[in-house]
C-alpha cells in the first residue's frame, strides 16, 4: 500500500543520499517557493545529482514564462538555513558561492547536466532550448538567467509573541534583505536575482523533525 512503499523509498533516501537534511530541506523549500509564486516548471530533480562526488551545482533548476508570449527563463537557485548568530556570515558565504557558479566554465558544465536531465516530452512549449544548446553562446544563457536565493533563519520576531511582532517581522525581514543586497557585486547585479527569506522560530528543531521523518 502507499504508507509501505513510502517508507521504502524514504528509507533508501535516507541511507543512499549524499546530501544533508539541513541543506535537501532548504532545496525543498526553494522548490516550493518557486513553483507557488511563480507556476514555475522543474526541469529536472537535481537535489541528489552529483558529478564525480562533486555537489556543487544549482540544486535548483526551473523554467518560467512571465506571460503566455513571453521568452522562457532560466531560473537556477540556491538555498541554505541557518541560525540567526550566523546570518551575515552566511549571506556572504552564499553570495561568494553564487559568484564562483557564475563563471564561464561551471556555466558551461550546469548546461551540460541541465541537457542531461531534462525531459522535453514531460514539460509544456517552451524555447528553453534556445538558451541551452551547445551552440548557443553562453552570453545568451546569462541574459535568460534569474537566480533565486532562499535564506530560512532563526527569527527573534518569532519567538515572543507580542502586539505589533508583524511590524517587528517586516523590520527583521527588509534588515536582512538590505544584508544581502549589500553582498552582491557589480556582475551579479547585472542578473535579475529574487530574495526568499523565510523566519522560523527554531532553524535546528525544525531540521531535526525533518530529518527524523525522513
Amino acid at each position: 500500500n502507499y504508507q509501505s512503499h513510502y517508507k521504502k523509498v524514504a528509507k533508501k533516501i535516507a541511507n543512499l543520499r549524499k546530501v544533508r537534511g539541513t541543506d535537501l530541506i532548504a532545496d525543498i523549500l526553494l522548490h516550493i517557493a518557486i513553483r507557488q509564486c511563480f507556476n514555475s516548471e522543474p526541469i529536472a530533480c537535481k537535489v541528489f545529482y552529483t558529478t564525480s562526488g562533486n555537489t556543487k551545482c544549482f540544486p535548483n533548476a526551473h523554467i518560467i514564462k512571465k506571460s503566455p508570449t513571453s521568452a522562457s527563463q532560466l531560473w537556477l537557485g540556491k538555498a541554505a538555513i541557518i541560525p540567526l548568530t550566523d546570518f551575515a556570515q552566511c549571506s556572504k558565504s552564499i553570495i561568494d558561492t553564487l559568484e564562483d557558479h557564475l563563471d564561464k566554465d561551471f556555466l558551461k558544465e550546469e548546461r551540460e547536466v541541465i541537457l542531461d536531465l531534462k525531459e522535453s516530452q514531460h514539460l509544456l512549449p517552451n524555447n528553453i532550448d534556445d538558451i541551452l544548446h551547445n551552440n548557443v553562446s553562453l552570453d545568451v544563457l546569462v541574459k535568460n538567467l534569474c537566480i533565486p536565493i532562499l535564506i530560512s533563519y532563526d527569527s527573534p520576531s518569532l519567538k515572543t509573541w507580542t502586539q505589533d511582532y508583524q511590524k517587528l517581522l517586516v523590520e527583521e525581514l527588509n534588515s536582512h534583505y538590505e544584508q544581502i543586497k549589500s553582498e552582491l557585486s557589480v556582475k551579479m547585479l547585472k542578473i535579475e536575482i529574487h530574495i526568499f527569506l523565510i523566519p522560523l522560530e527554531d532553524c535546528e528543531k525544525f531540521i531535526e523533525i525533518f530529518d527524523k521523518n525522513l
